[in-house]
């Protein structure tokens, strides 16, 4: 038996001898008398004079030779490592990665058995958000999720005289309950303790991002506006309100700024205009 039948039926000469071969280096690190030495004490073992009526000792015994033969023969050595090589650890390195890549899958289960089995942390904070919007709601005295009373969203019919300089703008913190329009009503009417006229949330709001949002409160009148901006800037707002109320307003104050409305200068009103006044008379009451 030559190099090639050992090729073509795929032998494996280091294990015939004993010699454990792990990685492609351990081909190089036996000597010829290692290799010899290995094949003598296996010889003993297979040898025919004590097994001759063995045909599968005999034929092991054959095959020892050979593999001796040509592990001892640098140039034949060479041909059947790089065989060798080629052959068993193409195997070993799929073997390494499919194992590798069974590795991976257990985790995975492992990871979503896991998950399934435990609170992730957004689910956490969406909780906790409910709860706070069902605090609010008892302090509102308000039944949960039924804010349909309640309609700010429909065409103003009646016209305010005094719509921009009624206007307080009011910066809360983004809460869901908040984001909802005929709730946040009912909540500022409540923190107010006065009745809305109107109401419109900031174009720059971004719901899904701002740690705070911004709206526009209407009120009836521009005194009522300014007696709830006063009660903010002095901290009567906060102290009249309830505890979770009060941490939700971040800040508030007059949509038109206030100076607009003060008017230093006095003006004389003309001689004419006095007279045609005087000779009108007080006007009638509507």
């Amino acid at each position: 038996m030559d190099l090639s039948d050992v090729i073509k039926h795929d032998l494996d000469l280091y294990a015939l001898l004993d010699l454990h071969v792990s990685c492609k280096e351990d081909l190089l690190k036996y000597t010829s008398n290692e290799i010899r030495k290995n094949y003598r004490r296996k010889a003993l073992i297979y040898h025919p004079d004590k097994n001759p009526n063995d045909e599968k000792a005999i034929h092991t015994f054959h095959l020892l030779g050979v593999a001796v033969g040509i592990l001892t023969d640098a140039q034949r050595r060479t041909a059947y490592n790089s065989w060798f090589a080629a052959k068993h650890w193409t195997h070993v390195e799929r073997n390494k990665e499919r194992e590798g890549q069974i590795k991976v899958l257990k985790e995975r289960e492992q990871e979503s058995k896991e998950a399934a089995n435990s609170w992730p942390l957004h689910d956490i904070l969406q909780y906790e958000e409910y709860g706070i919007n069902l605090r609010i709601l008892k302090q509102l005295d308000k039944p949960y999720g039924d804010w349909q009373h309640l309609d700010l969203d429909d065409d103003k019919k009646k016209k305010h005289r005094f719509y921009e300089s009624s206007t307080l703008r009011v910066l809360l913190s983004n809460r869901k309950l908040l984001q909802e329009k005929p709730a946040l009503a009912d909540f500022l009417a409540t923190a107010f303790g006065a009745e809305l006229f109107d109401l419109y949330y900031s174009s720059r709001n971004d719901f899904g991002r701002d740690s705070s949002i911004v709206a526009y409160v209407v009120m009836k009148t521009p005194e009522s506006a300014y007696q709830i901006w006063e009660h903010w800037k002095s901290g009567v707002l906060a102290k009249s309100s309830k505890t979770l109320m009060a941490s939700l307003i971040e800040d508030v104050s007059p949509r038109v700024p206030i100076e607009t409305f003060s008017f230093p200068h006095r003006q004389e009103l003309n001689d004419q205009i006095a007279a045609k006044i005087i000779e009108l008379g007080p006007l009638p009451h509507t």
